[in-house]
């Protein structure tokens, strides 16, 4: 909505300033059960064919994800002459436009061949790779990283180590596979498929055709097994449940090896087995299930700990950041982030990601933003003003400030100069 009207049905917006000032001449099409929302929400009719009718007249080509208001019951109303047919007419030739314009009546199939050329090329993989080499982002190290000798025993433990698959987020191949391998969908406005709402959906389910997809995608373990003499994996706990099933295990493990290699971090996805994703929302910003409880319970054996942590969002933790001496930020590197952590932890890639967000201490402390001149917090509440550091027991700012990232080498900067021409065109410089 915008000024309190809805914009699937504002003719001011879709037709007067859209084509009219801004000379869009394509096809609009609604966001999803836009339509639906003018009836459950602004309550501007009971009638979702006259809801429909609302959005076709103001200019809203097409309705998406299914019909519901643009039915046979509007194309009724136009031939009883309850509804001007004009309206449909006028839809009818934009879309038709648009498929004679993408050459569509000529040759309406996909071409396969050019399909299977864009995917796997060497250029492509060059550049996948090198995207996820740069979105690397090392936000602590205490001078653990890199681990340049190859014979120190590794215990790599956690959830995410020996799948691809965290690496990947919702609106990938991955994500798609994996949603329709679980037989529910769960898209916004579309509902769930078999009434099926598992919570849990095993995380290596789609590991098997990942590999095929994307054959050169390796895991965390792969690829630290490529570089490390002596690697060993302990999955340690459910991605997601209070499931501990190797605690004993994996504090084991830790307990033999000279570096632990913490992988962590959530699902990113459509269904409700995800722990983000499109509609997957949650209370807690931590790190899902007991993954955490895992993390201390390792650390308490062998400190010298590397968290590599996956999802779309940091970790969010004050202790975390006050023990791990090494925490990676891996994102969703996709099909190369196995090579690109493993890289990263070696020093064969040298970390240059930097935070895009501000990383609150805990969710007590959000919103956090770089961009709200400011601050977030109340004037009133603003650290100092009562209590020194904000909060009875925690300091108020942000464990980390937007654009945060370190790197294997040292930086210096000096001789900041802002100069302003007789144009009033300002340039900055600094060595």
């Amino acid at each position: 909505e915008y000024d309190g009207k809805p914009v699937c049905a504002s003719k001011e917006i879709l037709t007067d300033l859209l084509r009219d000032d801004l000379g869009f001449e394509g096809v609009v099409v609604s966001d999803y059960a836009s339509v639906e929302r003018l009836t459950n929400v602004f309550g501007l009719t009971d009638d979702i064919t006259e809801a429909g009718e609302m959005c076709l007249k103001a200019g809203m080509d097409m309705e998406l994800p299914q019909p519901v208001g643009y039915t046979a019951k509007m194309a009724a109303d136009a031939d009883s002459g309850a509804f001007d047919m004009a309206y449909i007419d006028r839809s009818v030739e934009r879309v038709l436009t648009l498929k004679y314009e993408l050459g569509l009546f000529e040759n309406p199939f996909p071409d396969f061949q050019q399909m299977a050329a864009a995917f796997g090329n060497p250029e492509s993989s060059t550049a996948s790779l090198e995207a996820a080499r740069q979105a690397m982002t090392l936000t602590k190290n205490d001078g653990l990283l890199p681990l340049t000798d190859r014979s120190k025993k590794i215990a790599v433990i956690g959830p995410m180590g020996s799948t691809a698959r965290a690496f990947f987020g919702c609106y990938t191949s991955a994500g798609g596979i994996e949603m329709a391998m679980s037989g529910q969908s769960a898209m916004a406005g579309v509902g769930e498929a078999n009434g099926q709402k598992n919570r849990v959906l095993d995380l290596h389910i789609v590991d098997p055709v990942l590999g095929m997809v994307y054959p050169d995608a390796k895991s965390t373990l792969q690829a630290l097994q490529s570089r490390f003499e002596n690697v060993t994996y302990t999955e340690g706990c459910d991605y997601v449940t209070a499931d501990r099933n190797d605690f004993v295990a994996a504090v084991q493990a830790a307990k033999e090896a000279d570096v632990v290699i913490m992988t962590l971090g959530g699902r990113n996805g459509w269904g409700t087995y995800s722990t983000s994703g499109e509609g997957v929302d949650t209370t807690d910003i931590g790190l899902p299930g007991c993954q955490e409880e895992l993390l201390r319970a390792v650390f308490e054996v062998n400190p010298n700990m590397v968290l590599v942590h996956t999802d779309c969002r940091p970790v969010v933790s004050s202790w975390i950041y006050g023990h791990v001496p090494a925490i990676l930020e891996a994102w969703l590197p996709c099909t190369y982030g196995g090579d690109a952590i493993a890289q990263t932890i070696t020093g064969e890639n040298n970390p240059g990601g930097r935070l895009h967000m501000e990383v609150p201490r805990s969710i007590a402390h959000g919103p956090v933003g770089h961009n709200q001149s400011r601050g977030t917090e109340p004037t009133s509440f603003r650290k100092g003003a009562i209590i020194y550091q904000g909060y009875v027991n925690q300091d108020m700012s942000a464990q980390l400030p937007f654009g945060y990232g370190l790197s294997y080498t040292t930086f210096e900067y000096s001789d900041f100069q802002l100069k302003m021409d007789d144009q009033e065109q300002v340039s900055a410089s600094v060595t």
